[in-house]
């Protein structure tokens, strides 16, 4: 079973940032990446940007160090069991660690915009709980800037 000194579960943009810090503080610890793109960690919003205006593909590598870090790529973190500071993956690769982070990102949430039968009162109810949720095309609703929840309901 390999075993690290730290385990991040998560191959993007914070499991690279994680990966730099680590370094900064800790040069001979060993680091263990887990992400479930076959990719390593690459710039996100470059990837599209960039590319579309001829910028090399190279560009939106992050430079993730590689000395002492293993990247186990196209897989997941399954489960985990932290009294014994164990991890499995998708595939049944077991890892032991002294340290983990989390660090597994989020799925983006696809809204209905105008044409798709949105109406104002359904990207209320869509994006009710959310911090600021402006409400698009809507004269009497604007953002909730305070840092509270906006309490304005569908009628």
């Amino acid at each position: 079973m390999p075993s690290y000194k730290y385990l991040i579960a998560g191959a993007g943009m914070t499991g690279d940032a994680a990966v730099k810090g680590i370094r900064e503080m800790d040069p001979k610890g060993t680091i263990a990446i887990v992400g479930s793109e076959p990719h390593r960690p690459y710039k996100r919003p470059p990837l599209t940007k960039d590319l579309w205006k001829g910028k090399p593909l190279e560009k939106v590598w992050l430079k993730t160090p590689e000395d002492g870090v293993d990247s186990h790529l196209g897989r997941t973190i399954s489960s985990l069991n932290l009294e014994n500071k164990r991890a499995m993956d998708d595939q049944g690769t077991e890892y032991s660690y002294e340290k983990l982070l989390l660090a597994t990102g989020g799925t983006p949430r696809t809204l209905k915009l105008e044409g798709n039968g949105a109406t104002e009162r359904s990207m209320i109810t869509c994006t009710s709980g959310i911090w600021q949720a402006p409400v698009i095309g809507s004269q009497s609703s604007a953002p909730a800037s305070s840092g509270r929840r906006s309490r304005r309901r569908s009628p």
